[in-house]
């Protein structure tokens, strides 16, 4: 597992790693536990981590987006 391309996506979506777990399915300690190489991951661990972060990162794009549009005074 690529532990470090996950932390390196969760750093740089402006997520948290409970976010990322949970909408991964997991509990925030054994993600943790995965990620920090304490634990050997789950066999769809890797592609339900991704879709999560792929999803997450959607959503911060679009909360940016909105966040833009308000404050520039054009959503009216």
């Amino acid at each position: 597992m690529r532990s470090l391309h996950i932390k390196a996506r969760i750093a740089s979506a402006g997520v948290t790693r409970d976010a990322v777990a949970r909408q991964a399915g997991y509990h925030p300690s054994l993600f943790s536990r995965v990620i920090n190489g304490l634990r050997l991951p789950p066999p769809d661990f890797e592609q339900r981590v991704n879709a999560a972060l792929d999803m997450l990162e959607r959503a911060e794009r679009a909360a940016a987006a909105a966040r833009e549009r308000i404050l520039t005074g054009s959503e009216r």
